[in-house]
Order: structure tokens, then sequence, then C-alpha cells
């Protein structure tokens, strides 16, 4: 549970972490208001980090209760676990390959729905000679 908080927390090397990553610095850099937006994003990820350590550190550091804890192991539960942990470290050490497939769909939604452009010409006389 803690790596996946850690990641919705955005602390780095998590997917979590390069998807906050990806989208702050994508508004920045796009500039004008945008920079306003990604800054305020920043700091409500600050804020909500805060939150999500905070059941971290009530899970772990607190004392335990004294009643015992009742099921038996679910090897499934562990291996499904096991598989998502692994695969959200992997996206925020790897996140490139994952990045690049992402940009491509995207370049191919944006070839879809563009709409057509008219020529310009580029000669004066082009003009001219159309009245």
């Amino acid at each position: 549970m803690a790596i996946f908080m850690f990641s919705m927390a955005g602390i780095p090397l998590t997917a979590g972490f390069m998807g906050k990553y990806f989208i702050f610095a994508n508004t920045i850099a796009a500039g004008g208001r945008y920079t306003i937006l990604g800054i305020i994003g920043i700091v409500m990820s600050i804020i909500g980090a805060y939150y999500y350590l905070r059941v971290v550190a009530y899970t772990y550091f607190r004392e335990p209760d004294d009643k015992p804890v009742a099921g038996k192991e679910d090897w499934g539960l562990k291996f499904a676990l096991s598989l998502t942990v692994f695969g959200t470290v992997f996206m925020g050490i790897f996140p490139q390959s994952f990045y690049d497939a992402a940009e491509e769909s995207v370049q191919e939604l944006r070839q879809e729905h563009q709409q057509p452009t008219a020529e310009v010409p580029a000669d004066d006389n082009a003009v001219a000679e159309t009245k």
C-alpha cells in the first residue's frame, strides 16, 4: 500500500511522479495562463502529498491493535499486488517508452481531428490576378 500512496503523492521513481512531472512541465512550458495553472497544480500536489503520507504514517507507525488478524494467505492477491507494484516502480524508472506510446496515439488523434486549412497565396500578384 505504501508504494501506491507514494505514487499518488508523486514521490520520485514512481509512475505517479512521472505523470505529474509530464503534466506540470508541459503546462508551464505552454506559457501564459497555463503557467499559473501548472503552479497551482504543483501546490495542490504538495498539499495532497501531505494527506497521502499521513495515511502511510498512520498505517505503519502507530501501535498495533491486540486483536489478531483473521484470514488466510491469498496467493492470487499477493501475485496481483506484486505485479502492480512492479509496474508502478517500472513506469517511474523507465517512463520514456510509455510516454512515447502516448504521444504517438495523441498525434494520430490530432491528425484525425485537425480542421483543413485554406492555402494562402504567397505571391501578391496571385491575389491581384484572382480579383
